[in-house]
């Protein structure tokens, strides 16, 4: 019999790297697989909020941050703008690239085996469910305990039944592109991020700095994403005349986003999902890097006690504590993103305005912000 691992992740973005480094840190066997050639690139914005530099392991060095953020920018239905800039660190962009393959590493360096590209082709759970079998191209793993981490589409977590379609309330969509800016230097590139109304119901534009441009992108509900596509062609190029930047030539990358909120299947006592598979994304910010790795990292530890206590539950545990540290979060930021509509009439000389920079900058560095609002807003009402 094959020697079997303690654990497979499949994925190796943040949500499967962190699983792996906290896993292989604990003495845990881990194999990591992902279908990619490593460094791969990825349909994202890009910016780590202050609360996910929070949580990483360790800083990141120098050459995966592009750029140190410091204040944000709200532009209007009627092209006016407003702007909040201060002296704390809010957060900073990165090239997916880059962060991924500096999270695999560390992933490495703590012991876990990572194998890509290597596309995994099925998952036999066996019949007494204390071992499952990971079927490859050219070989077959054996592991005790497995985590997704695929992203948003997992054909894996839907051939096991995990994962069905996502519905078209449940899931948004984005387009990404990033552009090169020659005429501007790295200094005169502004710290900041910047979002943009669009007509499109919980949907942004943004304009994220990089070192030597930008990344430009929309999101919004996966119902009129191709309105959302022929809208970011016209914006695309709206936001390189006004910089002077060249028009791309390639397509934009594209990706589902899942919105947090909904109830999701994450897992029975062998397998669970993490990250974008298991539907852990802020509706109202589109921000899903910080609950990949806050997932994985809960994935990793679960397996860690199921490996060592047979009795641990793993997936129940799993969605438990998922829910507890998530899932409220995630239904104060859906109505919020269903009560924002287009936001309209967020204009830019008015308090909503103030409002919205002060509940962004909030958002990038508070876990729970949401829930701050929910009980300040119950406060008003007691008062009546």
């Amino acid at each position: 019999m094959v020697d079997p691992y303690d654990l497979i992740v499949v994925g190796a973005g943040p949500a499967g790297s962190t699983a792996a480094r906290v896993a292989s840190e604990k003495g845990l066997k881990v194999l990591m697989l992902d279908q990619k050639a490593f460094p791969r690139d990825k349909a994202c914005g890009g910016y780590l909020s202050f609360k996910t530099l929070q949580i990483l392991h360790k800083p990141l060095p120098n050459d995966v941050i592009e750029k140190n953020i410091y204040g944000v920018k709200w532009h209007d239905v009627r092209e006016k703008m407003k702007e909040r800039k201060g002296s704390q660190l809010l957060g900073i962009t990165v090239r997916r690239e880059k962060f991924d393959k500096f999270l695999a590493t560390e992933a490495i360096n703590a012991g876990a085996e990572f194998l890509n590209p290597a596309k995994v082709l099925h998952v036999q759970m066996m019949d007494n469910q204390s071992t499952v079998n990971i079927y490859t191209d050219d070989t077959i793993y054996v592991a005790r305990k497995v985590i997704i981490a695929e992203g948003a589409n997992s054909l894996l977590a839907q051939k096991l039944g995990f994962l069905k379609k996502w519905r078209r309330w449940q899931s948004g969509f984005t387009f990404t592109t990033t552009v090169q800016c020659h005429h501007e230097t790295h200094n005169q590139i502004q710290p900041m991020v910047e979002f943009y109304r669009i007509p499109f119901l919980g949907g942004l534009g943004w304009v994220f700095p990089l070192r030597e441009g930008y990344n430009i992108g929309v999101g919004g509900w996966v119902w009129r994403y191709r309105d959302l596509y022929q809208y970011y062609n016209s914006f695309l190029k709206e936001i390189c005349l006004h910089r002077k930047i060249e028009y791309p030539s390639f397509k934009p990358k594209g990706s589902y986003v899942p919105a947090g909120g909904f109830p999701r299947y994450l897992g029975n006592r062998t397998i669970v999902l993490a990250g974008d598979c298991g539907g852990f994304v802020d509706p109202f910010a589109g921000e899903g890097i910080y609950y990949a790795i806050k997932s994985g990292e809960i994935a990793a530890r679960g397996a860690v006690q199921s490996i060592n206590n047979n009795k641990y539950k793993f997936g129940q545990q799993y969605r438990r504590t998922c829910k507890q540290t998530f899932y409220l979060d995630f239904y104060l930021s859906l109505v919020k993103t269903v009560l924002g509509g287009t936001k309209r009439t967020i204009y830019a000389d008015t308090t909503k305005a103030d409002k919205f920079l002060t509940d962004v900058i909030q958002i990038m560095k508070y876990p729970h912000y949401y829930r701050k609002v929910l009980r300040e807003n119950l406060h008003i009402f007691n008062k009546f």
